[in-house]
C-alpha cells in the first residue's frame, strides 16, 4: 500500500520532487518506490521527462483504482476503528530549545489538535536533510535556501553558577576573577566568552583553560553542581534563575550571535495550513515566554 500510496502522490503532481515534500521522503525514496512497483507491474508507469513525469498509457488506467484503493481503505479505517487521520510531525532542534520552548509548546498545540502527533529529534546542530524532519529549531540569521523561518526568540548569552560558587573561597565581584579558573564554554559558542570579557573591559589571555561541552544543558548542570561558571543562552537558564538554583553573578550578557527561529521546507508551509497554523502557535508561545520568562531583550 506504501509503494501505492507514492504512485498516487507521485502522479497528482507530476513531479517526484513535489511528491517526496508531500510524503515527507527523500527523491530518491520517491524514486525507488516507483522503480519497485513497476518492476513488481512488469510495466512502466511514467514517462520521465526532463521536468517530471507524466502516466503512461497503463498509469492513467492503473490510476483510478489505486485512487479507489486508498479512499476505500480510508473509510474502512474509519469504520472500523474510528476516526485516526493522526498526522506525525518531526521536529528537530538542539534539546536545550526543545526542553525550554518546544516541547511545552507543541504540546500545548496538540491539545487542541488530537489527529496531530509528534516525533522530537533531539541534536546539537539539526542537519536540514533529516528525511523526516519538516520542522527544525536553530540559532542563526533567518536565512536558509529552501526555508520559511520565522524567528522564534532572541539570544542572549549570560555567565551563571552556583549561588554559592567562590573562587579561593571569595564571592565574586568583579569579572577579572573568572580568569583564575577554568570556565565552561559551549563548543556552538565559541567565541562568546571571549566577546564577553571584551564587553566587561577585561583582556582574556589566549592559553585560558576551558572545560567544553557540545550542548547547553550539560553546561547548565555543571553550573548548577559547581564545577565553574557557564556561559549559555538565557533563555536555557532562565527556569534555573527563577527557582534559585543557578545566580547570574554579573549583569552583562552579549548576543549569541544569532537568535532562534522555526523552519519549515517552504513549499510544505505555503501549502499546507497546518503548519502555517502550528508556526504562528509556537511564535504566540514564544513571545508569551519572553515577557513572562525569559525577560531579556536585546541591548
Amino acid at each position: 500500500m506504501e509503494y501505492l500510496r507514492t504512485f498516487e502522490c507521485v502522479a497528482r503532481h507530476g513531479n517526484f520532487t513535489q511528491a517526496a515534500v508531500e510524503l515527507n521522503r527523500t527523491q530518491a525514496s520517491v524514486s525507488q518506490h516507483i522503480k519497485a512497483l513497476e518492476s513488481f507491474l512488469g510495466r512502466p508507469l511514467f514517462y520521465r521527462l526532463r521536468r517530471g513525469v507524466s502516466l503512461t498509457e497503463l498509469g492513467i488506467a492503473y490510476l483510478p483504482s489505486v485512487q479507489a484503493a486508498i479512499d476505500g481503505l480510508g473509510v474502512a479505517t474509519s469504520t472500523l476503528f474510528g476516526s485516526k487521520t493522526a498526522r506525525k510531525i518531526v521536529l528537530s532542534a538542539p534539546v536545550a530549545l526543545h526542553t525550554c520552548l518546544l516541547i511545552p509548546a507543541l504540546l500545548d498545540f496538540g491539545k487542541s489538535h488530537p489527529d496531530v502527533s509528534f516525533n522530537f529529534t533531539s541534536t546539537i546542530w539539526p542537519d536540514l536533510a533529516f528525511d523526516e524532519t519538516v520542522l527544525y529549531g536553530r540559532i542563526g540569521n533567518g536565512r536558509w535556501e529552501g526555508m520559511h523561518a520565522r524567528q522564534i526568540t532572541w539570544c542572549r548569552m549570560i555567565p551563571v553558577c552556583s549561588p554559592d560558587f567562590t573562587i579561593d573561597g571569595a564571592a565574586l565581584e568583579h569579572p577579572r576573577q573568572l580568569l583564575e579558573v577554568p570556565l565552561v564554554s559551549v563548543i556552538g559558542f565559541a567565541d562568546a566568552w571571549a566577546r564577553w570579557f571584551q564587553a566587561a573591559g577585561v583582556d582574556m589571555p589566549e592559553s585560558h583553560q576551558w572545560a567544553k561541552t557540545d550542548n547547553s544543558l550539560t553546561a547548565l548542570e555543571m553550573a548548577r553542581l559547581g564545577y565553574s561558571v557557564a556561559l549559555v543562552p538565557h533563555m536555557y537558564s532562565a527556569a534555573s534563575l527563577r527557582d534559585g538554583e543557578l545566580v547570574a553573578p554579573f549583569d552583562l550578557d552579549i548576543s549569541a550571535g544569532g537568535n532562534h527561529y522555526l523552519l519549515t521546507p517552504r513549499k510544505l508551509y505555503q501549502r499546507d495550513d497546518l503548519y502555517r497554523e502550528l508556526v504562528d502557535f509556537v511564535v504566540d508561545a514564544a513571545e508569551t515566554k519572553e515577557k513572562t520568562e525569559f525577560c531579556l531583550r536585546p541591548r
